[in-house]
């Protein structure tokens, strides 16, 4: 299986202080983000929060907990991992606010990069 044109995601997911919460939204919203979709190579990002709920697998209802994941993800379509060591993503990364007013009160960060290998519209 694969796409016609190679397309990969990363995945990023972390949690934030609960006292530094607004500040993570305000400034992952009108700053760290914007400037990362400016860095040539990415095509779109989607922010994520975990929650709870149910899946049928096997026959039956299993629970979906969200204790042992963390609570905010970030996924990036990008068109290589070369994307993520540029230049432009260096300076993307430390731009703003982030790096002092949100980075220092996050925990359980992870960073993952994945390759599209099937993409059904």
């Amino acid at each position: 299986m694969s796409t016609n044109k190679s397309s990969y995601v990363l995945w990023v997911s972390m949690d934030i202080d609960p006292s530094r919460e607004k500040t993570f939204h305000r400034v992952y919203e009108q700053d760290h983000l914007p400037t990362l979709l400016g860095v040539p190579g990415v095509r779109s990002a989607q922010r994520l929060v975990t929650t709870t709920g149910g899946i049928v697998l096997s026959g039956d209802v299993k629970a979906m907990g969200a204790d042992d994941i963390a609570r905010h993800h970030t996924v990036y379509q990008i068109d290589s991992p070369k994307v993520l060591v540029s230049p432009e993503w260096r300076a993307a990364v430390d731009a703003g606010a982030w790096a002092n007013s949100v980075r220092p009160f996050l925990t359980n960060r992870r960073h993952t990069v994945l390759e599209v290998v099937q993409a059904v519209p």
